[in-house]
């Protein structure tokens, strides 16, 4: 019952404010200006200012490790991992090792594993979009906290379409996503699905979320308090 409040609007920021994601516990919010490719900062939610100024840094889709010292983002189809606090890439370990081209990654809560989208036919780190592709395949790579070190990654969902946005449900069990037939920005044909995160199951289209055909159901994500 609590009405939305505005915490960092183009008042703040001074600019269109594009891609975002909170930190769990609510006191950082990863963002990107003005669309894709763009500067990118870290922002303090209760003073609701930025630390890096514009220019310094670029990425997209960032994601919170579950503590939020971590940040995990992609640029041209490459996933680095960065300070949570500066948004500033690590020292060391810096990149994910997905062997592909990666965009859309995605903690999972517990901070065991991500979920991202493999991008088959582009070469990580050349210049190509992040957002928009044909063709997407969502992929699942361990993670431990403790020593900051990568598993082996393991697909998914693969065919039948684009697969693209996944998002781990607060328990670990599902992975939300979108399917289309076409192009993963702005297409109208994009629809809800869940898959088990096991890989147990087939993914499952969502028809009473989708609500019908044609509606460019678009990026899904999670009640933050609920598996289900």
């Amino acid at each position: 019952g609590t009405a939305a409040e505005p915490v960092f609007t183009t008042t703040e920021a001074g600019r269109c404010v594009a891609c975002h994601a909170l930190s769990r516990d609510g006191t950082r919010m990863a963002v990107g200006y003005d669309g894709g490719n763009q500067s990118s900062t870290v922002v303090d939610v209760a003073s609701r200012t930025a630390g890096n100024p514009v220019g310094s840094q670029f990425w997209n889709f960032p994601t919170y490790s579950p503590d939020g010292s971590r940040l995990v983002t992609s640029r041209n189809g490459v996933l680095t991992v960065r300070d949570g606090a500066s948004g500033l890439p690590l020292a060391t370990n810096a990149t994910v090792p997905t062997g592909a081209f990666s965009t859309h990654p995605s903690f999972a809560a517990d901070g065991a594993a991500m979920v991202y989208v493999d991008v088959p036919g582009r070469t990580p780190g050349v210049n190509a979009s992040d957002w928009a592709f044909p063709t997407g395949s969502i992929r699942v790579i361990p993670y431990d906290q403790a020593a900051g070190t990568w598993g082996t990654p393991r697909t998914l969902v693969t065919g039948s379409g684009n697969n693209y946005y996944p998002s781990f449900s607060p328990d670990g069990r599902w992975v939300l996503f979108n399917r289309s037939s076409e192009d993963a920005y702005d297409d109208a044909s994009a629809e809800v699905w869940v898959v088990p995160a096991d890989g147990s199951a087939a993914p499952r289209k969502l028809d009473l979320a989708n609500g019908g055909a044609a509606l460019t159901n678009s990026w899904p994500r999670w009640a933050p308090f609920r598996g289900q």
